[in-house]
């Protein structure tokens, strides 16, 4: 909600491992620099007394930020209008549909009361306009009151009959779909997904798909790594107090892509350029398909004594009684 990861790793009483982990609301957290060491504080501002969190043990780390500022931003604060468009839309449509309903103006005439039949002296007195304004209101709560089931009555004020007129009202919500519609499309857009992710398909194909999915995969990608930050900062934590030499990460299993076959074809057709350009130029070609292939020096001295491509080798079969 923040815009930020927010957590507390808890030492055990023997500080000789982490215990537990505790969420630390992000919005609670005040951020200020030490003007002596120049290092980011963490202090928390909740019901009772601020409390300045221990750098050792808090990890605060913010998805995205503006310019120089430390804190957080909502990955759906652009969304915000847009769903306050969407529920006065949803309103607005609610309206529609009672009108639609009603199918009907109704025009009233009554006749206005004297002042003796809404219990008041004469015209002067000065209750006699709200009266007369409570008296309108109640003959036109009683006109309307079956209006839902279409039934409107036509009351009688003494020996005086109130006539009363309905027009019938084509409604139509012609061009309301395409401001919901677009309204929508706003949402998701903010929200960073795309309509045929929430089941609409119009006008979706292949190509569309092959652009936008990998653009999809990145945002979630950044959400991934802010938590991976977070809990591989714990998981460290809990080694060094162990006395473990060993550094923990944390990597989530990237997406199958769903066009792996195209993407194979695409990496052939790279690697017979490559081919074909290294012929051309020589040694000069090494370092443009090392930096494509993302390919550095002293990799292949990490190479295992069975890899040899050339030869078309297999790998080797592991002993199943060897230990891995």
């Amino acid at each position: 909600m923040a815009g930020a990861s927010s957590l507390e790793w808890v030492p055990a009483r023997d500080r000789r491992s982490v215990e537990r982990v505790e969420v630390v609301p992000g919005e609670e957290i005040r951020i200020r620099r030490d003007p002596g060491t120049r290092e980011l504080v963490y202090t928390q501002v909740g019901r009772g007394e601020q409390i300045t969190l221990n750098p050792l043990t808090y990890r605060y780390v913010a998805a995205s930020a503006r310019g120089r500022s430390p804190y957080g931003l909502p990955l759906f604060l652009a969304a915000l209008f847009a769903l306050d468009r969407k529920r006065q839309l949803s309103d607005s449509e609610q309206r529609v549909i009672n009108l639609m309903a009603r199918s009907a103006l109704i025009t009233a005439s009554a006749p206005v009361p004297t002042p003796q039949q809404v219990g008041c002296r004469d015209e002067n007195d000065p209750n006699y306009p709200a009266a007369v304004s409570a008296h309108f209101s109640r003959i036109a709560d009683l006109i309307t009151a079956g209006s839902a089931n279409g039934l409107y009555l036509a009351p009688r004020f003494g020996d005086q009959p109130i006539e009363i007129e309905a027009t019938p009202i084509t409604q139509s919500v012609a061009g309301l779909s395409d401001i919901t519609n677009s309204n929508q499309l706003r949402v998701w857009n903010a929200l960073r997904t795309l309509p045929f992710l929430r089941g609409k398909m119009d006008s979706t194909t292949q190509a569309l798909a092959q652009v936008v999915i990998p653009l999809v995969h990145a945002h979630a990608i950044h959400g991934q790594s802010v938590h991976a930050a977070v809990i591989a900062y714990g998981a460290n934590l809990n080694l060094r107090l162990q006395g473990i030499p060993a550094t923990a990460e944390l990597k989530f299993a990237p997406p199958r892509s769903p066009y792996q076959l195209d993407e194979a074809t695409a990496l052939l057709r790279r690697a017979e350029a490559h081919t074909k350009l290294a012929a051309l130029f020589g040694p000069a070609w090494a370092q443009a398909a090392m930096r494509e292939f993302d390919v550095v020096d002293g990799d292949a001295a990490r190479a295992p004594d069975w890899w040899n491509p050339t030869s078309g080798t297999p790998a080797p079969v592991p002993d199943p009684g060897e230990a891995p």
